[in-house]
């Protein structure tokens, strides 16, 4: 086998891992947004109320067994916040300062 061919194989089996892992992504997040009961804008606007600013970053995930969306709020001052809020209660559940 040729060097092309051999970086050809490979280039083409890293393309299958990585797009393999996205589409896996995509997948745990379909799944986890099918428990959660708050919506997404709802949490960013409880995230608001609770660090005002600007919401520039939201996701779903998991953190000590729940369903939480994480906002990442930057204020007036340019300071960062990461605000945890439980997906299915709707509540604020930890803040930290970046």
């Amino acid at each position: 086998m040729t060097i092309t061919r051999k970086v050809l194989a490979c280039t083409a089996c890293l393309l299958f891992v990585w797009t393999g892992s996205t589409w896996a992504f995509f997948e745990s997040n379909k799944e986890l947004s099918k428990s959660a009961k708050v919506t997404l804008s709802e949490a960013v606007e409880t995230a608001a109320e609770v660090a005002p600013g600007k919401a520039v970053e939201a996701q779903i995930g998991e953190e000590d067994d729940r369903v939480v969306y994480w906002i990442e709020v930057i204020d007036a001052k340019n300071a960062t916040r990461t605000i945890y809020v439980d997906a299915e209660t709707g509540k604020v559940v930890n803040v930290e300062k970046d």
